[in-house]
């Protein structure tokens, strides 16, 4: 018996299994992972208006088998210092979950819903986020489509990316070829959002650093097409949106061009076929003032920001996998600094 105890301890050692770590680390990071109680998150200043942008990882979302939320986005609006602001937030940053124990961000939605998620940024950054936009990448591409498509830079590496992914040839403007400008349709700018081994074009940022790069200068590209919109214009855009919004999981969707149209229809599609793929808690009234308060600020310059700040992370291992340790202290002064610096009145 003792020979059998012996072996099997053995093989667990050969195996790499920890015995302790995994407990080591939870505890390491349940003390170093600061978090804010409820009661002790500031009020949003007047005039503030957030909105979660939330990108799962299929190109069809299936309510009912949902993936993992890689892709997080929010949209500030300040009405009386006249700001548009993007913030990105890192996939693999870790967070206490809703359970108290520690996890990467972009698995909430999946395990604890959206609302779960807003919570978790609110402790976590010490703002007060209500309103969001759950989307697919089906979604992101069709949308970027109807804001006709975004012009940028790219490096020889992302265009040999692109190339590689057998982006049809009509979706860059010119066709590509090597670095330089260039004109990208809604497929070729969701192949280049999801670039991550690549280093971007601001020759700094690297893997899911380089990819929320890439999703800040998508949007800012976007609110550069809109300056130029009247009010009819915009509103006309908010239908478009709203038709892409509701249209349900395809089993027969397909794109031209692309050798392989699987990917759109990857997965089990939902028991209800007019289930939509997309979720929000936004009113249609609360939609009409946002494009009230974005068609104010259409000639202001997108500001943009990332969560974690440079300087404010380092990574850890945690659970057999890479993930990104925060200050959150840092982080939350910092994020407060550069979006409130004078804000002093708050909502009552």
């Amino acid at each position: 018996m003792k020979r059998l105890l012996s072996m099997f301890l053995a093989l667990l050692l050969l195996s790499g299994i920890p015995f302790s770590g995994l407990a080591d680390d939870r505890a390491y990071l349940k003390e170093h992972i600061s978090v804010l109680g409820d009661a002790d998150i500031p009020p949003t200043p007047a005039g503030v208006h957030h909105y979660l942008l939330i990108g799962m990882d299929k190109w069809q979302n299936n309510p009912e088998n949902q993936g993992y939320n890689d892709g997080l986005v929010l949209l500030t609006f300040d009405e009386l210092a006249g700001r548009v602001i993007v913030t990105s937030f890192i996939r693999d940053m870790l967070i206490i979950r809703p359970d108290g124990n520690p996890g990467r961000i972009n698995r909430v939605v999946r395990e604890y819903g959206v609302e779960d998620l807003l919570k978790v940024i609110n402790r976590h950054f010490g703002i007060r986020v209500e309103k969001y936009v759950l989307m697919d990448w089906r979604h992101i591409m069709e949308i970027v489509d109807a804001c006709g498509g975004v012009t940028l830079d790219l490096t020889s590496d992302e265009a040999h990316y692109l190339k590689g992914w057998s982006v049809p040839v009509n979706s860059t403007q010119p066709v590509l070829n090597g670095a330089g400008t260039y004109h990208l349709n809604g497929f070729a700018s969701v192949i280049y959002m999801r670039i991550r081994k690549r280093r971007a074009s601001n020759n700094l940022d690297t893997q899911d650093f380089g990819r929320t790069f890439r999703v800040r200068t998508v949007l800012s590209g976007l609110a550069g097409n809109i300056k130029g919109y009247d009010i009819n214009q915009a509103q006309d855009l908010l239908t478009k949106v709203l038709n892409i919004w509701n249209q349900p999981f395809d089993k027969g969707f397909t794109y031209p061009g692309i050798k392989n149209n699987g990917i759109f229809t990857f997965g089990i599609p939902p028991r209800d076929p007019t289930t939509k793929r997309y979720k929000t808690n936004i009113s249609m009234a609360d939609m009409l003032e946002a494009v009230r308060v974005a068609f104010l600020l259409r000639n202001s310059q997108v500001e943009q920001w990332r969560l974690p700040a440079d300087g404010t992370v380092r990574q850890f291992t945690y659970a057999g996998g890479d993930g990104q340790l925060l200050d959150f202290e840092q982080n939350r002064a910092l994020l407060h600094d550069f979006m409130f610096p004078e804000s002093f009145m708050v909502v009552e």
